[in-house]
């Protein structure tokens, strides 16, 4: 007790520290609830608004304006897609020279070789862009993949505000502006995680679907083998067989073979791009930022592999719970070299779980979870606007974010009498 404290009634040192615990708790927690909290999320939106909107405006008045260069260098999908029509002989899409080649015809804004290294299946669900013209093709990819990525993060509780806010986060608008595939990777994967306890099939056949970006299926077997989810396991090898037969059928079988070599020149186009490696959210790529040698980034990039495996296994462990979904979905960017930002939807709807998880479990936040929370938001705007390694940096502490609070929870489950019920993933 303190000095000036111990003159003071009892009634009247109870008020002092009943004012103090109200002060500190005004400062260190956020519910969900609160009208602080609120406050904080809507200067957020606000924040996050205007440049999603001009963004959105300027893709509008490209598309508009035919702006060539712009779709040439941002829809890569669309020229693999024309080649495959236009080429005698498909397999030659794995030849750089060839692809640029067709690419620099086309139009001379392809300023450089792009590899392509997706697995022949990819080629099936990009097939139809090349019979349209490019803004067509454009609004297809983006109209399709969009949507169907919104609609497996809806929350019923939220509605609509869900998507709006779907619409305005960094990691949506990167993709919009770049057409990549970030949203059908989002869709499948946070379809498959959503559908394994109703729909285990259906899950595993999105999984399977998943295989054109091998790179981040590395953490589902493992997550999937723990939750015991073994209905889903056969349908995502029965899926991924079907798709490789399909491919193969109709580009032959040589793009297999063809596909290691091209996955090599795509590593080596990598290592010699330093200047863009702070745009990839990966442990390889930090290191390569921090100035590491070969065998000290590889080292790390195993280490954070098989801690982030061992870590999604003990989390399935009670099934696809939400938090585990989320340490999962972030955990993908720890065991692959090879990511981008326009990876990151994924990561929007880890970040969703564990608001939706403080929400429904009625916890307030933390000061330190809120800058976290926050910095995850932003992580594209971040990445694009310092050469830092923040891909890697916010990553670990989101992921850190998610396993503690999981780890809490599974404490708390284990206390006698406790009602605690693990979290379902929302509907």
């Amino acid at each position: 007790m303190k000095v000036g404290e111990a003159a003071l009634p009892v009634d009247a040192r109870r008020a002092v520290q009943s004012v103090g615990r109200q002060t500190w708790s005004a400062l260190t927690e956020w519910p969900t609830r609160a009208l602080k909290t609120r406050v904080l999320l809507g200067l957020l939106v606000t924040c996050l608004a205007w440049p999603a909107f001009r963004i959105y405006v300027d893709i509008v008045d490209v598309l508009r304006t035919g702006g060539r260069h712009y779709l040439d260098a941002a829809f890569l999908a669309w020229s693999w897609s024309s080649f495959i029509h236009q080429a005698a002989a498909p397999v030659k899409i794995y030849n750089p020279t060839a692809l640029y080649a067709f690419q620099h015809a086309m139009d001379h804004s392809f300023a450089a070789p792009q590899p392509f290294a997706y697995p022949p299946p990819f080629l099936l669900l990009i097939w139809p862009l090349g019979l349209l013209p490019q803004v067509p093709a454009y609004l297809l990819w983006i109209g399709v993949t969009l949507p169907l990525y919104l609609w497996v993060c809806w929350y019923r509780p939220w509605g609509w505000r869900t998507a709006a806010l779907g619409l305005l986060i960094p990691s949506t608008v990167v993709v919009v502006l770049n057409a990549q595939n970030g949203f059908l990777t989002g869709a499948l994967m946070v379809g498959g995680c959503r559908m394994v306890d109703r729909r285990p099939v259906l899950a595993g056949v999105l999984f399977g679907l998943l295989a054109f970006k091998p790179q981040f299926g590395l953490l589902v077997p493992v997550a999937l083998v723990s939750a015991g989810a073994w209905r889903s396991i056969v349908a995502a090898v029965a899926t991924v067989l079907l798709t490789a037969l399909a491919s193969s059928a109709v580009f032959g079988w040589s793009m297999w073979w063809a596909l290691p070599r091209a996955m090599q020149g795509l590593s080596r186009t990598v290592a010699a791009s330093p200047k863009v490696a702070h745009l990839s959210p990966t442990v390889t790529a930090a290191m390569h930022t921090l100035g590491s040698g070969t065998d000290a980034t590889t080292a790390a990039q195993v280490f954070s592999g098989l801690l982030t495996a061992g870590a999604v296994w003990l989390c399935f462990r009670r099934g696809f719970g939400r938090l585990p979904v989320a340490a999962l979905l972030v955990g993908l960017f720890f065991t692959t070299p090879y990511a981008f930002l326009t990876d990151l939807p994924v990561v929007g709807y880890a970040i969703l779980s564990v608001v939706i998880d403080r929400h429904e479990m009625g916890d307030p936040f933390g000061p330190v979870e809120i800058v976290v929370l926050i910095m995850a938001v932003l992580l594209p705007y971040l990445m694009v606007e310092s050469t830092m390694p923040w891909g890697a940096l916010v990553l670990v502490l989101l992921f850190g974010l998610i396993i503690r609070r999981w780890y809490a929870e599974l404490r708390r489950s284990a206390l006698p009498g406790s009602s605690i019920v693990f979290a379902s993933v929302p509907e």
